[in-house]
């Protein structure tokens, strides 16, 4: 990995702070609360402020409170950027953390990095937010790019040969694009047909038609939540039995719950494993749940465990950092954490001072009755 530039010849500018005074430290998130995307933005929120609920009731960290200011963005770059501009001018806040949407992370980078605000933990895999190098930006996920990669030498692992690949036509699918075309690329191979539709777009039997007529034994995904259900509904009606696939933005319990049995034998990758009540083993995770249950009546869906998950990771490293709190002393408080593992389990991370990516290699997820199982912890 090429490294843009270090600490020792960065202005002494760039770590003046902002967000953290005596008595509180603000973080802020911009997501979608409303529209296609809405699923995760609010789960991501209810996390967040879950989890720093129980910091703050146990002192804050190093005496100070963390307050947490979300803005809707609806999952459109224009409000994103809009978004970006209140939380980083207005409120000025000391870090970003969980911002979704590839395009809305994009729009929002060159102003945070302006303002010396990192961006942490964002809710998109793109390799945007990792590359090129830069000390604020630190991400815990596998970037689609390398999990197209992923699933294409698996299944040519599975002997499969025709691959054909459906993506949304945005800056996320078009890097799941570039990954499947790059694994392909590296096997000798290329794809037998491509198929792109827009993040709204609901119907989808025509695609599907045209890709059976091009014979593909396998179909990656470059879709979220709403288009993903209508493929496999679709895909069920037809009695088309191919094998899907997509990636993290597609591992959700949302989708195997409103597809039914149509989602049964999908398969996606994913950086961190989706608990369920049943599988917990850390009586950090147990108690999590349980208390959550109490509060909103229902177990953490996946969008919530993530950001939860995150949360941690981000007030584990405010407290290595210490009270003399800046940009500089967080970055180097998350780059310390190398073979870190979570009490709440999840992944070992792998951060240092060259390496903001935390995790290298996804996991390998199929629904099977009605939840999602593991089927590979590490894909190669």
């Amino acid at each position: 990995m090429l490294i843009f530039g270090c600490f020792c010849c960065l202005p002494s500018s760039l770590w003046a702070t902002q967000g953290v005074t005596s008595k509180e430290i603000r973080i802020g998130t911009h997501t979608a609360m409303s529209g296609p995307a809405a699923t995760w933005g609010l789960g991501a929120v209810k996390a967040l402020r879950f989890h720093f609920a129980e910091v703050n009731a146990a002192g804050g960290i190093h005496g100070r409170q963390l307050r947490l200011i979300a803005e809707d963005h609806q999952y459109q770059v224009v409000r994103a950027r809009q978004a970006a501009n209140k939380l980083v001018l207005h409120d000025r806040v000391f870090v970003m953390l969980a911002a979704l949407g590839t395009s809305m992370n994009q729009v929002a980078l060159p102003l945070q990095e302006e303002h010396n605000v990192a961006n942490l933990f964002p809710y998109t895999s793109a390799r945007l937010m990792s590359e090129p190098f830069h000390p604020l930006k630190f991400t815990a996920s596998v970037s689609y790019f390398d999990q197209a990669r992923a699933l294409v030498r698996h299944f040519h692992q599975q002997k499969l040969q025709r691959f054909c690949l459906m993506h949304q036509n945005t800056d996320y699918g078009r890097e799941m694009l570039d990954g499947v075309e790059a694994g392909l690329q590296e096997l000798g191979m290329s794809l037998n047909a491509v198929e792109t539709h827009s993040p709204t777009e609901t119907n989808f039997l025509n695609t599907l038609l045209r890709l059976r007529e091009a014979d593909c034994e396998v179909v990656l995904l470059g879709t979220i939540l709403g288009d993903t259900i209508r493929i496999l509904q679709t895909r069920q009606s037809l009695q088309w039995n191919v094998t899907m696939a997509g990636n993290v933005s597609a591992y959700d319990q949302i989708i195997v719950d409103r597809a039914g049995t149509a989602a049964d034998g999908f398969l996606a990758t994913a950086s961190i494993e989706m608990l369920y009540p049943e599988t917990l083993t850390s009586s950090v995770a147990q108690d999590f749940f349980a208390k959550y249950q109490a509060e909103y009546g229902e177990s953490p869906n996946n969008a919530v465990q993530m950001a939860y998950f995150y949360a941690r990771i981000l007030t584990h490293a405010l407290q290595l950092a210490g009270p003399e709190l800046n940009s500089e002393k967080l970055t180097t408080a998350l780059e310390s954490m190398n073979n870190y593992q979570d009490e709440l389990g999840g992944p070992v991370l792998q951060f240092g001072p060259s390496d903001h990516e935390g995790i290298e290699k996804p996991l390998l997820a199929e629904v099977q009755h009605g939840q999602w199982r593991t089927v590979r912890s590490v894909m190669d």
